[in-house]
């Protein structure tokens, strides 16, 4: 059975049951997500060969490796930051929905309640929007590279 005190983990066993080692394909799907956001952030920010690379570092990080065979939250939390900010960052492209700013906001706030290192997307976010888009084609990659 799944441990139901990591709730990210938890959240997937109407999904994937709650046999044995249910966690570590979730863990591992996760894993998977996380390569794909950190793929699409640096693409998004710096280009297609910056996605690549992005991507093969995480991939082939030992850390993210490592924690991605155990039962633990760290990989799907980070891969759920990962797809919020992959989120703000293309909602910056789109005409500002009040919807759309609340469902992130409540995503961030739910991600920093499972684990309060996770505010960390806060300040980028919040830089990110203090930068006016200008009028460049590609509006969420240039107040992002702004930004850093």
């Amino acid at each position: 059975m799944c441990s139901s005190d990591l709730l990210l983990i938890a959240a997937a066993i109407p999904a994937t049951g709650d046999e044995p080692g249910c966690g570590t394909w979730v863990v591992q799907f996760s894993a998977l997500l996380a390569v794909a956001a950190a793929w699409f952030l640096a693409m998004r920010v710096a280009g297609p060969w910056a996605g690549a690379a992005a991507a093969l570092v995480v991939a082939l990080s030992r850390l993210h490796v490592g924690w991605s065979r155990l039962v633990m939250s760290d990989v799907p939390s980070s891969a759920a930051c990962g797809l919020v900010a992959a989120w703000f960052l293309a909602s910056l492209d789109r005409a500002p929905r009040a919807l759309s700013g609340v469902a992130i906001g409540v995503a961030t706030g739910a991600l920093a309640a499972l684990r309060p290192t996770n505010l960390a997307l806060v300040p980028a976010m919040v830089a990110a929007l203090a930068i006016p888009a200008g009028d460049e084609p590609d509006a969420s990659g240039a107040r992002a590279r702004r930004a850093l």
